[in-house]
């Protein structure tokens, strides 16, 4: 019961420090994000099949911090859809940042920083064509994650 209050306190008080980190509009060390989701995982280790990240690794060096301090992914499932498509779905979505210089920037940013994370891994990649109906991605992605 001491150590998981004492355990409770600390990740309180790590949750505030983020907290203020982010109110400043400042990313989150990768080193810390890292660190986060292995404390997360190691937590749930025994009693999961599996762990879903999304959107992490973004770039080379998240992925090698991953690797040394997690391990390497088992599987990574990629939505492959058509540029043109993308941003249409982004600008319909409506999101306070979805302005049409921003939404070029993060398809500059998956194009140059996330798709050689993407190929550096692409024995673990399970592509998946996402220019069709929801419920027919989601088939995929279960058989995906069951395979």
């Amino acid at each position: 019961w001491y150590q998981r209050r004492v355990h409770g306190k600390q990740w309180y008080q790590r949750r505030v420090q983020l907290f203020r980190v982010m109110e400043q509009g400042l990313l989150v060390p990768d080193e810390e994000v890292v660190g986060l989701l292995k404390d997360a995982m190691g937590a749930k280790a025994g009693s999961t099949k599996g762990f879903i990240i999304d959107g992490f690794p973004a770039n080379l060096e998240q992925a090698k911090l991953f690797e040394d301090m997690v391990g390497a992914p088992t599987k990574i499932i990629v939505f492959e859809v058509n540029e043109e498509v993308m941003k249409i779905r982004l600008k319909e979505r409506s999101n306070f940042d979805d302005k049409p210089e921003s939404i070029l920037k993060r398809i500059e940013t998956f194009t140059s920083q996330t798709r050689p994370v993407i190929n550096q891994y692409a024995k673990a990649v399970i592509k998946i064509n996402a220019d069709r109906k929801p419920d027919v991605i989601f088939a995929d992605v279960c058989k995906a994650l069951e395979a």
